[in-house]
């Protein structure tokens, strides 16, 4: 999916990355952030962003928007 204008404000969006590299990246609900030993795990109800590999990390495409700097993602790449 590509997107050229932003949804909020119809400014112009650029696309580029978000990457990880040594935990996993993940859209919960729950605010408190995992310890070290557990970085690279997730919990059931947490929206993986990504297919994470420990050593390979990962990136997943995003969109942000240049004029209200919004970031527009895909919530999973399977």
């Amino acid at each position: 999916m590509q997107f050229d204008r932003c949804p909020y404000c119809s400014g112009k969006l650029i696309h580029g990355y978000i990457k990880t590299r040594g935990e996993a990246l993940t859209w919960s609900t729950d605010s408190k952030i995992p310890v070290f030993l557990d970085s690279w795990h997730y919990l059931q109800e947490d929206v993986k962003l990504g297919n994470f590999h420990y050593f390979k990390g990962d990136k997943i495409d995003a969109y942000r928007c240049d004029t209200c700097h919004v970031i527009i993602i895909a919530d999973n790449k399977e």
